[in-house]
C-alpha cells in the first residue's frame, strides 16, 4: 500500500547507485497534475472525486483499502487532471 507523502520537486538519477545514496526535496503542494489509470476515463461528473494511489505517478478510481491520492479539481485531458492533495489524509 502507498501513502502520499509528498511529490518530488527535482529530478534525482540514482540508477548506478544504492537504495538511499542520494535523496531529492518532496513538497506537499496544495494541487498537482496527475495521470489517471487506464481503465478510467474523467468526466465532469467526477469533479470532487477522491482519488486513491496506483503508484508513484497514477491514480485510480477509489478501491477498498487503498490510500487517498488526490481530489479532483479540474480536467486537462480524458485521463490527466489536476488533483487537490491536501485534504485527503482522511475519507470523507
Amino acid at each position: 500500500m502507498f501513502v502520499l507523502v509528498g511529490v518530488a520537486d527535482e529530478t534525482v538519477d540514482n540508477n548506478s547507485g544504492a537504495i538511499g545514496d542520494k535523496t531529492c526535496l518532496v513538497r506537499m503542494p496544495h494541487n498537482c497534475l496527475f495521470q489517471l489509470d487506464v481503465s478510467s476515463d474523467l468526466a465532469t461528473a467526477s469533479l470532487g472525486d477522491l482519488f486513491d494511489i496506483l503508484d508513484d505517478q497514477t491514480l485510480q478510481t477509489t478501491v477498498a483499502n487503498a490510500a487517498p491520492g488526490g481530489r479532483l479539481i479540474a480536467i486537462t485531458g480524458a485521463r490527466r487532471g489536476w488533483f487537490d492533495l491536501f485534504d485527503t489524509f482522511t475519507r470523507p
